[in-house]
């Protein structure tokens, strides 16, 4: 048996996920869960002397300085950022699509350029820059949230992207778009940005959710019924979140952007390349709170059970301060928060969270 340190939000401190051997021929996730703690224990924290200006705290928590940043969830909890990692691989079977690994594995005398928008904790470019050792990788946040492991072909940059990038035109073979609707207010000049440093050809790959809880059968006033402490948070938090200037339903906006005819591309001449093709969403429904007994975590490894009810507790005690943005008091946030856990916690109430990979190639 192998444990695992996760950070419990609850108490301040350290619980520990106790994990059984993999048995012969199975994926092995425990070994991956081990790889993403030890790829960020290199470094737990910034010194705050390094990082003063780059935050300011809000609600008691860190959130990014910046004036084109969503001030949304915390910026503090890398805990999360890993777990969410994880999850992701986990359900889309690796880091990246079979259309981005074709790229990058295509041509082994050739040095990929691969792009990052949105650190977080660095999982992400620690995992591809292993996988890829061949393939240069650059990795932007607009907030330092933990030092990370020197690798020969992967750098870390901290600056305002969401105010431009600092690259040339046509530079980069792949972007990956690491959940941008939690970081920055104008989306759309994001992906304008990203379509100007890719290559004709290149690849844009992105992971990101809409805001909300889905029932198993699709019934939305299920939800409300069901759990009515979840349904307000999330009522409040989409509220929230566009008066930011952000996208609650985002997954469904991407594509209509990405499109050649969207006016996203009207400041590109008649001559000029405009937006994507081969446009393609994939959508993972998973249970938001999976039980071990329940039928909506019958299909899940029994191993991801346990790291995914962490993940749905964190989150939901990391929206405290959009609670308070939202006009809840200290003690109703608190209440409320404390109430839609137990509504998590509860067998009988299972509901769905969905996140999608959204991938397209640059117009030639």
């Amino acid at each position: 048996m192998t444990a695992y340190p996760l950070y419990d939000a609850t108490t301040s401190g350290l619980v520990y996920y106790v994990a059984s051997d993999p048995q012969p021929n199975e994926t092995d996730l425990e070994s991956e869960i081990e790889s993403e703690a030890e790829s960020t224990a290199s470094g737990l924290t910034i010194h705050s002397d390094n990082i003063s200006g780059y935050f300011v705290e809000h609600h008691g928590r860190q959130q990014p300085a910046s004036e084109n940043a969503i001030r949304f969830f915390p910026s503090d909890n890398a805990r999360r950022y890993i777990l969410r990692h994880i999850l992701g691989k986990y359900l889309f079977g690796g880091n990246c699509s079979e259309l981005v690994r074709d790229m990058l594995t295509s041509d082994p005398r050739r040095r990929f350029n691969v792009l990052e928008l949105g650190t977080r904790d660095g999982t992400w470019a620690q995992d591809m820059a292993t996988e890829f050792s061949s393939v240069q990788i650059r990795s932007l946040d607009l907030v330092p949230v933990m030092a990370h492991a020197p690798r020969s072909n992967v750098t870390f940059e901290v600056y305002d992207f969401a105010a431009g990038l600092l690259l040339d035109d046509s530079s980069q073979d792949m972007v990956f778009v690491n959940v941008a609707t939690e970081l920055v207010q104008d989306y759309r000049a994001l992906l304008r940005e990203a379509h100007r440093v890719l290559r004709p050809g290149g690849i844009i790959h992105m992971r990101e959710y809409n805001l909300r809880l889905w029932d198993p059968q699709d019934n939305p006033r299920s939800i409300q019924s069901m759990k009515p402490a979840s349904s307000r948070i999330t009522d409040i938090a989409r509220g929230v979140l566009s008066e930011l200037g952000g996208e609650p339903d985002i997954c469904d906006k991407i594509p209509l952007w990405l499109a050649p005819n969207s006016s996203l591309w009207s400041h590109i001449g008649p001559n000029g390349s405009k937006g994507f093709e081969r446009i393609e969403v994939t959508i993972k429904a998973y249970p938001a709170y999976p039980h071990d007994t329940h039928p909506c975590a019958s299909k899940m490894d029994p191993r991801i059970v346990p790291i995914l009810a962490h993940y749905a507790t964190m989150t939901v005690r990391d929206m405290f301060g959009i609670l308070r943005d939202g006009g809840m008091t200290t003690e109703g946030a608190n209440g409320i928060i404390e109430a839609s856990i137990e509504e998590l916690k509860d067998p009988r109430r299972c509901t769905i969270s969905r996140l999608c990979c959204i991938q397209a190639v640059k117009r030639c």
